[in-house]
């Protein structure tokens, strides 16, 4: 493997990485989420989501074991951000009709970031010949925009209902 290459590997598995720290720190926002949240089926669809990211974290930890490499997190500043602005909109919104709303469009920004990420993962194992970490990621990748997707449709139709419907049950 020359210089060229070896960098490439080690920028592959920093975005492994990244990645694998927002999976983790996705699993427990989206239990927080799912308890704030006043639309049974936006409940329902971070419940659902959770599972998912469950599966994307196991898919991570078997492409760290196909480079050989120890699954590790490393900070993603971006997903860190976001998760604070999701905790302050969850404490100063609790009892406001929008606040659905409001976690939608949070959870649609970390949406983006991870699809972001797994696009340059698949674009280095695609340089790297490594089919089986492109495949793993192409899977969550699809599932990221399966959720954003979800949370569209879901937005749409709470958009379309009356305020007052979605007022928290005291």
């Amino acid at each position: 493997m020359n210089a060229f290459e070896n960098g490439m590997r080690k920028l592959l598995v920093a975005q492994l990485s990244e990645m694998y720290f927002c999976e983790n720190q996705m699993l427990h926002a989206l239990d927080t989420m799912a308890r704030r949240v006043h639309d049974p089926g936006l409940k329902q669809l971070f419940i659902s989501h959770r599972r998912d990211t469950m599966q994307h974290a196991h898919r991570l930890e078997a492409a760290f074991a196909e480079l050989k490499e120890v699954p590790k997190a490393f900070p993603c500043r971006g997903v860190d951000g976001l998760l604070d602005d999701g905790k302050w909109l969850m404490h100063t919104m609790k009892d406001d009709p929008s606040l659905d709303l409001a976690l939608i469009a949070a959870a649609q920004k970390v949406e983006a970031i991870e699809a972001a990420g797994y696009r340059a993962i698949i674009r280095l194992c695609e340089q790297l010949d490594q089919p089986k970490v492109a495949q793993l990621c192409t899977s969550n990748l699809e599932e990221e925009l399966e959720a954003d997707a979800e949370l569209q449709a879901r937005a749409a139709q709470l958009n379309q209902e009356p305020a007052t419907a979605r007022r928290p049950v005291p």
